[in-house]
This record gives structure tokens, C-alpha cells and sequence, in this order.
């Protein structure tokens, strides 16, 4: 096994750093390991945390600050002998040129030959009708609450803004069975666009270092990590695939999709049920998926536990086109949609209820 492999199987094993927890401290300690402990060029070390370390944090780092931390841990002096994760027992003097590394290994990347193949596994055409047949709960007049009161549970709240990029917004909270699910009516029209947070928070303002900037002095939002109560939910989207081929490759996946919802732009976007309960399990949950989901046209930078989506049934204002919901299974499996039995048509279920009650009927009735 070479020196890279090691380091990178090394990083494998470490917990992602999480914000609030000694996260600065942790990342610093893993970039230390990887420029002294087996003394890895700077360039090395950081595209190993990049791609093996950076994804289970929680915020992952942007690239800019895990370069800032490769290139401290490479300015101070370590506490053990350079090189010892390398096994040698001797000191590795810091010019010392004997650590060949491999290629770097390919990231994954959309593929359209291997979306075209993997959609082809559908004969038929993926449209709304075909969608709504396999939803658990009809979208037809669904409204935007009415979708976030199937989606998550009693006494959870959501982050919802019409601004993708401001720490401005409201919370909307599921208050129980009875609710007035027009509450979110006014966000229908008139606006660039609607997002929710796919994950559910604690509803309080956190106060965050790493977000003090010029527009945001003290630092403070409702939706960063410290804020989220459950990592249950990714959010998969394309910006490349062709929609025809990105709808057919999502009935087919083998992951319990929540809902599918038309992101009034470019395409539809996918929230799948992980089951996590911390962001380290969501990443490892989601790690077996990663590579299969970017071929088929995934964004990467989408792939994080803290991420804004569409609020099915608004209008897009940018656009004009309503993001429109699709699919609708609060209980997803896991079973592929297109092998989700068809839903009992109402009226057919209305004419079963008015049977059994003509039958149960006595004779003087």
C-alpha cells in the first residue's frame, strides 16, 4: 500500500469535523497528520482532505479555508518526529523527496452515456400523470404548507425565504393533524423564487464565528448546522442532465424518494429519506450513493446536509413556472417508483366506503 493510500484510508476512519465541537481544532490536527505525520506535499494533503475528510463535515470548509489549514499545518513545527505515521521510527527531514504519490484518482463526473443506460432500464415516458398514479398523497391543489405538513412531523420546524442567499425568512412550524394549511399561500406568486431548508431546525437565531462578514457583522442565522434537529433528508438535483432521462433515472433508483418537485428552472429536483441522526451518519449513509448519483448528472456541491430547495407548488418569478410538485411518498421504502403499485383512484374508494355502508345497512333502514 502506498503513502497516499495509507493517508487516505487514515482519513477515512476520522470523524468529520463538526462546527461548534472543536472544529477548527480537529481539522487542523488531520491536516497536521497528512503534512507531517506522512509527509505529503501541501497539494497532496489538500486534495485528500478535499475529497476523503471535507464531506463529512459539518458545514464542510470551502476550498479556500482548507487550503489556509494545509498551509498552517505546514508552518508549525509538530510535537512527534516528522514522519511518524509513516512507521519508519526516523525523523523525515521536511525537503525530503522519497514519498511518490499515484495519479490522483479521478472525481466523478456526469456521464450522459451512463445516465442514457441507466434510464433505459424504463420503456415507458416519466411525465406528471405517471408520477401522481405512484404518489402516495395526490399533488394536484396541494399547497405549499399542505406539502411541508406530509414531509415532516408534529412539533418540527422549517426554514422557509424567498431569498436563497439571505439569512432572511420565516418558520413554519407542523402544529399537529389540525392545521391551516393556507398559511404559506401568500409565497405562491410574486416572488423569484420560494426555497425550504430539507432539513428541519431548532427555530432559535445562532450566533456563528464562521459566518461573521460584512453582511452579516454578528453572525447570526436560524439555518446553519447548529441549527438542524435531523438529517434525515438529501436533496438530489441536476443543473446538466436532460429532464426527460433525469425523471426516468429517478423512478428507477433503488433510494426511498420523499417527493419530486419542479424546480421552475432547469429541471426536477429529489428529496430521498437517509434516516440519519447526525451529520456524520448522513455522510456515510450517502457515500455508497455518491459516485452512481454524480454520473447520472447530480451536482456534487449539492450533496450536504445543510441545503435550501424549491417549495413545491410556488411560482418561479425569474421564470414564470411553477415549481411544481410531482411525487409525494412520506413513506418511501426504498422500493424504486417504478415498481410502486398504482393508487387506488378516490372516486373508486369513495364507491367502496358507500358500498360497505349500503351492505351493512338493516332492512328497516
Amino acid at each position: 500500500m502506498t503513502v497516499y493510500e495509507r493517508a487516505e484510508r487514515y482519513l477515512s476512519r476520522c470523524e468529520g469535523a463538526i462546527s461548534g465541537s472543536g472544529g477548527h481544532d480537529t481539522t487542523f490536527i488531520v491536516a497536521m497528520a497528512m503534512v507531517h505525520g506522512f509527509c505529503l506535499p501541501t497539494e497532496a494533503a489538500y486534495e485528500l482532505l478535499r475529497d476523503v475528510f471535507n464531506p463529512k463535515c459539518s458545514p464542510p470548509w470551502s476550498d479556500a479555508e482548507l487550503r489556509h489549514k494545509v498551509t498552517d499545518a505546514a508552518k508549525t513545527q509538530p510535537r512527534k518526529l516528522r514522519g511518524w505515521l509513516l512507521g519508519s521510527g526516523e525523523p523525515v527531514p521536511q525537503s525530503d523527496s522519497s514519498v511518490v504519490l499515484p495519479a490522483n484518482k479521478p472525481k466523478p463526473v456526469y456521464d450522459p452515456d451512463y445516465l442514457a443506460e441507466f434510464a433505459s432500464q424504463l420503456p415507458l415516458d416519466v411525465d406528471a400523470e405517471y408520477l401522481e398514479l405512484r404518489s402516495q398523497f395526490t399533488c394536484w391543489n396541494r399547497s405549499p404548507a399542505g406539502f411541508l405538513h406530509k414531509v415532516f412531523r408534529e412539533g418540527e420546524s422549517v426554514w422557509v425565504t424567498t431569498k436563497g442567499s439571505s439569512k432572511d425568512g420565516l418558520i413554519w412550524t407542523h402544529d399537529g393533524p389540525i392545521q391551516n394549511l393556507a398559511e404559506l399561500n401568500h409565497l405562491k406568486n410574486g416572488y423569484a423564487g420560494v426555497w425550504f431548508l430539507s432539513n428541519p431546525i431548532d427555530g432559535y437565531e445562532h450566533q456563528v464565528d464562521r459566518l461573521v462578514k460584512e453582511s452579516n457583522p454578528d453572525g447570526l442565522s436560524f439555518r446553519c448546522a447548529e441549527c438542524v434537529t435531523d438529517w434525515r433528508h438529501v436533496v438530489i438535483e441536476t443543473d446538466c442532465a436532460p429532464a426527460d432521462l433525469w425523471l426516468e433515472a429517478l423512478v428507477v433508483l433503488e433510494l426511498p424518494i420523499v417527493a419530486i418537485y419542479h424546480s421552475g428552472g432547469r429541471g426536477p429536483h429529489a428529496l430521498v429519506k437517509l434516516g440519519a441522526s447526525s451529520p456524520q451518519q448522513w455522510h456515510a449513509l450517502l457515500e455508497p450513493h455518491r459516485e452512481h448519483l454524480i454520473r447520472l448528472g447530480t451536482c456534487p456541491h449539492t450533496l450536504t446536509p445543510v441545503r435550501l430547495t424549491r417549495l413545491p407548488n410556488c411560482v418561479r418569478g425569474q421564470t414564470g413556472q411553477l415549481q411544481a410538485l410531482l411525487y409525494l411518498t412520506p413513506d418511501a421504502d426504498g422500493t424504486p417508483i417504478a415498481r410502486r403499485p398504482l393508487r387506488e383512484d378516490p372516486l373508486a374508494v369513495w364507491i367502496r366506503y358507500l358500498q360497505a355502508a349500503r351492505f351493512g345497512r338493516s332492512d328497516n333502514l
